[in-house]
């Protein structure tokens, strides 16, 4: 599995019985034919990146199309931990609750799996966007969108609450809402005892 670091896109992966130096030089042949070359890999020290004593073929490919290999740090898990999160999403949703007749069938779920997880999955860790919003550059406009939406829904709430909230002083043991800070737009508004405090301008 292959994944973009910025965006968390998946950008090749291959299904085979072990690691091997083959099987990586495959899935990133596949990757740069389909999105272009990167700059540099990051990679663990597993026998299918790097070896002691001979060059693997793997870091023979790399050094042909001069992408940079930086290698994690021997006991140093927490390195893995954007790969390793996802290799995990697809063992719990994927691999431990389907059954599959052949690898064929297999590797058509996990093709699947991966263009949901790329194009419909949205990420906590890349503030609520899918995969592919970052990786394709189109981020800015989403979140655009998103900030907009969110305005049209203060703005109705705020429509809402455009009331004194309360007039006459409560009763006692009677609870009333006496303070509320809201946003329309992009202006900051307190409502007080029933009555409307423009605050100004909330800066982005």
């Amino acid at each position: 599995m292959i994944e973009d670091d910025f965006s968390r896109f998946v950008v090749g992966h291959a299904l085979a019985e072990g690691p091997t130096s083959e099987v990586v030089v495959a899935a990133m042949r596949e990757a740069i034919r389909l999105h272009g070359k990167c700059e540099r890999v990051y990679t663990d020290r597993g026998a299918a990146f790097t070896a002691w004593r001979d060059v693997t073929s793997c870091e023979q490919f790399l050094d042909e199309q001069l992408i940079d290999h930086s290698l994690r740090k021997a006991h140093r898990p927490q390195g893995g931990g954007k790969i390793e999160s996802v290799i995990g999403t697809v063992q719990r949703e994927l691999w431990e609750v389907v059954h599959f007749e052949s690898v064929e069938e297999a590797e058509r779920a996990l093709a699947t799996f991966f263009a949901d997880y790329n194009h419909r999955r949205a990420h906590m860790g890349i503030g609520s966007l899918v995969p592919a919003d970052r990786f394709y550059g189109r981020w800015p406009e989403v979140v655009a969108e998103m900030d907009a939406v969110s305005r049209r829904r203060q703005g109705a709430l705020a429509l809402q609450l455009d009331r004194r909230l309360f007039v006459e002083p409560p009763a006692a043991g009677e609870r009333v809402v006496a303070l509320q800070l809201i946003i329309v737009g992009d202006q900051a508004e307190l409502l007080l005892g029933g009555r409307r405090i423009v605050l100004g301008r909330v800066e982005p």
